[in-house]
């Protein structure tokens, strides 16, 4: 039994810690409106597809920084997936906010008739009005405004909360990227341990950071990291926004990634890792948003990321990594893959070790796009085993997926890829969806396949997924083909799921 005195000692500090969250909630409540736009960048072009302003309301206008993203405008590829990627120039603008504001866009490559502002969730209703957008927000957003339905130049703008906690320049332990262009040379800036880097809104940084065997470092702000030109003298270009190696205790915050050559994230073998506020883009192929391989407390919330590959994926071991994934969270973020995958777990392992990827969460994850030619890469919500690993106890919930180009919604199965894995997976056992809602009119495929009868998926439970305005309640009615080595599949519905 529990000494008395530990159990008043628990009780105190749940106590203050409830304490110091109400405290927060409170000033955050009560703290006075703020608008902060950067300056625009000395030596970054504008893209001129929009003129962005932003207000307070009944305030004066203030120009907002359209930065030039390369994304995916069309895809030709192979069943692998990774051929002909058709660049278009979309936009990206940054700002921060508390209180309310208002929105004005001028379009100046076409006269807008419609616009359509998503995540579809968020609500945003956008009025056309002598030639611009306009609309209001109370509230930090990631949004994409694409007028007459063009998919391809697109604005982004990312609306954060103020960085109330933002050091100033000369702060001990930080290093400092102020407005303006930065070029690293070498192309790269090693992190070390108990160091913060800050970029400071309206920084662009070209390289890539590193973080190898560091312990509790940052890499925050309201700033961003920009491949786009960016070469060596040799010829080669930073492969990540931002490589973790072997890392403990980081947080990376706030930044914004445009046009990585490889992961916009990278982890492998990191323990107490949190990614928060973030948004990436890519258009090269291999391009992945965030990829996690053999970490262990890993928490992801409230970011965006646009790929030319799988948007997030999570692995056991791989390369130099070795050992298993767990207690990963992936929370308040969308997903737009142009290629590729928008979630996956599972198809890398270390061969013969038997690794185990175990207690995954996905909540509130709005998927925007999935189009993938290839049968053997399809799926928004992706469960593969290969390489001797087993998934076990994952839960996608909340998930809302929104009318996509080509693919699968869900893709679960033990399996053998000739081209990553040197033998099958293990098992995938104890899977949920639920609250998954589609909002297309028409019914993608989904499927679920063992690989033999000592290689099975088990324990799949389907709760309230509803397609369309349909609610599923079995195989035939969300176009799941069910095949062999399957066990204990279950659907459940009913009329209001409880979030």
């Amino acid at each position: 039994m529990q000494h008395p005195l530990l159990r008043g000692r628990a009780f105190a500090t749940l106590l203050a810690v409830f304490m110091t969250t109400f405290l927060h909630m409170a000033n955050a409540d009560t703290a006075p409106p703020r608008l902060s736009v950067a300056p625009p960048p000395a030596g970054v072009a504008a893209n001129p597809d929009y003129t962005v302003r932003v207000r307070a309301p009944g305030g004066e206008w203030q120009d907002v920084f359209a930065y030039r993203v390369l994304v995916v405008k069309e895809f030709r590829g192979n069943d692998r997936g990774h051929d002909d990627h058709v660049a278009s120039a979309a936009s990206v603008a940054l700002f921060d906010f508390r209180g309310k504001v208002e929105i004005e866009v001028q379009v100046a490559y076409i006269i807008p008739k419609t616009v359509t502002v998503r995540p579809a969730s968020r609500n945003v209703s956008a009025q056309i009005a002598n030639g611009s957008v306009r609309f209001a927000l109370d509230k930090p957003a990631k949004l994409v405004i694409a007028v007459n339905g063009d998919k391809a130049r697109e604005l982004h703008l990312f609306a954060s909360a103020p960085d109330d906690s933002a050091p100033t320049r000369g702060t001990t332990g930080v290093t400092y990227f102020g407005p303006g262009l930065h070029e690293l040379d070498p192309f790269e800036y090693k992190v070390k341990s108990n160091e913060t880097v800050y970029l400071a809104p309206g920084a662009v940084v070209r390289g890539q950071f590193t973080l190898d065997h560091v312990n509790n470092s940052a890499i925050r702000g309201r700033g961003v990291i920009d491949h786009v030109n960016r070469f060596t003298p040799g010829g080669r270009r930073p492969s990540n926004g931002i490589r973790m190696d072997f890392c403990r205790d980081i947080t990376i915050e706030g930044v914004t990634i445009l046009d990585s050559v490889g992961y916009h994230i990278g982890l492998g073998a990191c323990e107490n890792v949190s990614i928060s506020n973030t948004n990436s883009f890519s258009v090269s192929q291999w391009a992945d948003g965030i990829d996690a391989m053999s970490c262990t407390r890993l928490n992801i919330k409230n970011v965006f990321i646009r790929s030319s590959d799988d948007a997030i994926a999570l692995y056991a071991g791989r390369w130099m990594f070795s050992g298993n994934s767990t207690e990963i969270t992936v929370s308040d973020s969308i997903f737009w893959a142009d290629v590729a995958h928008p979630i996956f777990v599972g198809v890398h392992g270390t061969p013969g070790k038997n690794e185990v990827i175990s207690d995954v969460r996905f909540s509130k994850i709005d998927i925007l796009e999935h189009h993938q030619p290839g049968p053997g890469y399809q799926g928004c919500l992706a469960i593969n085993s290969g390489d001797g690993v087993t998934v076990r106890n994952v839960t996608f919930e909340h998930i809302r997926i929104e009318p996509i180009t080509l693919g699968q919604l869900v893709n679960v199965q033990v399996f053998m890829n000739g081209a990553y894995n040197t033998e099958p997976g293990r098992a995938v056992e104890n899977i949920v969806f639920r609250d998954v809602r589609y909002s297309g009119t028409d019914r993608p495929k989904s499927e679920i396949h063992g690989f033999d009868a000592e290689r099975k998926v088990k324990n799949v439970l389907f709760d309230h997924v509803v397609i369309g305005d349909q609610i599923v309640t079995d195989a035939a009615s969300m176009n799941l083909e069910v095949g062999p080595f399957v066990e204990n599949i279950k659907f459940h519905g009913s009329a209001s799921p409880t979030r």
